[in-house]
C-alpha cells in the first residue's frame, strides 16, 4: 500500500506520487468520469457537483498557493460504521471520514495542519462530524502498535484518545516514531499515562492486544474499499485521496452543502 501526495503543484515528495502527475491524473479522471456518469457544471465553472444519490462525481477547482489544482471526489457512500473515534456534532450534515496511518507523513501533515483549521471552522460549529479509522500503510507493524494502544487509551474516555491521538501525530512524533519492539511499547505508555490515561492499564491492555482485531478490521475495511494509500478520506459519501489542502476542503464542503 502507499502514501499519496498532496494534489498540488510543486516538487515530488519522497514516498508520494508526483503532485504534478497526481494533477494530470485527476484531470483526466474527471474527464472520464464526466462522460460515463454525467457531471452537472455549476454557472461560475469553480465547483462541478452531482448528487449523490444520482451517483455522480464531484469535482473541485481551486488556487492554493497562485496554482490551479483539481480534485475529484468518486461516489462511494458511507463509510463511518461502527467507528469509536469521532469527534463533533453526531447529527452534522456531512461525515468526514478519515482512514490514517500514525507514521504516515502526508496523514502527520493533516493532523497537525489542515485538521485542526477544520475542526475550528467546521466541526465546532456543527456543521461537520469526523471520524477517523486505522489503515496501516507505511508504518509496518510500529504503527500497529501504536493504534492499538490509542485503542486502549480510548477505555479512558475520548478526551484522552483525542490528546494521544494529538501528541502522536505531534509534538511526540519523534520521540516514538524511530522506536520498536518494547521500546515502542514503553514509549507509547508513558504517552498515555501523559494524557491522563492509567499507564499500568494500556500497558496490560497493549501486552494483551486487546484491541488488535479492531485496528485490523479498520485496515481491511480500506483494502476491501481499495483506498490505496493514506491519508484517504470519505466525506459525504465521496471518496478522496491525499492530505488537500484547507482551501480544497473548504470548495469540497461547500459542494455538499455546507459553509
Amino acid at each position: 500500500m502507499r502514501e499519496p501526495s498532496e494534489p498540488e503543484i510543486s516538487t515530488p515528495k519522497p514516498g508520494g506520487i508526483s503532485p504534478t502527475l497526481t494533477g494530470l491524473l485527476g484531470v483526466v479522471a474527471g474527464l472520464i468520469l464526466g462522460l460515463v456518469l454525467g457531471i452537472v457544471t455549476s454557472s461560475n465553472s469553480k465547483i462541478t457537483a452531482g448528487s449523490p444519490t444520482m451517483l455522480k462525481p464531484i469535482v473541485i477547482e481551486t488556487t492554493v498557493n497562485g496554482q490551479r489544482i483539481r480534485v475529484v471526489g468518486k461516489p462511494m457512500g458511507d463509510v463511518s460504521g461502527s467507528s469509536r473515534y469521532s469527534i463533533g456534532n453526531q447529527n452534522a450534515k456531512i461525515t468526514m471520514t478519515e482512514f490514517a496511518d500514525f507514521k504516515c507523513g502526508y496523514c502527520r501533515q493533516f493532523a497537525t495542519q489542515t485538521l485542526k483549521q477544520i475542526k475550528t471552522e467546521f466541526i465546532d460549529s456543527g456543521k461537520i462530524r469526523f471520524v477517523y479509522r486505522d489503515m496501516i500503510t507505511v508504518g509496518g507493524n510500529e504503527a500497529l502498535r501504536a493504534a492499538s494502544a490509542a485503542a486502549c487509551v480510548f477505555e479512558a474516555g475520548s478526551t484522552q484518545y483525542w490528546d494521544f491521538h494529538s501528541l502522536l501525530y505531534g509534538a511526540a512524533h519523534d520521540s516514538w516514531a524511530s522506536l520498536t519492539g518494547l521500546t515502542l511499547d514503553n514509549k507509547l505508555v508513558e504517552i498515555a499515562g501523559g494524557v491522563g490515561a492509567n499507564a499500568g492499564s494500556v500497558k496490560t491492555c497493549l501486552t494483551a492486544q486487546k484491541y488488535l482485531s479492531q485496528v485490523q478490521i479498520d485496515n481491511q475495511l480500506g483494502a476491501d474499499l481499495e483506498l490505496g494509500g493514506t491519508p484517504a478520506f470519505v466525506v459525504g459519501g465521496y471518496f478522496f485521496s491525499g492530505a488537500l489542502p484547507l482551501e480544497a476542503w473548504r470548495e469540497v464542503f461547500k459542494a455538499l452543502g455546507v459553509a
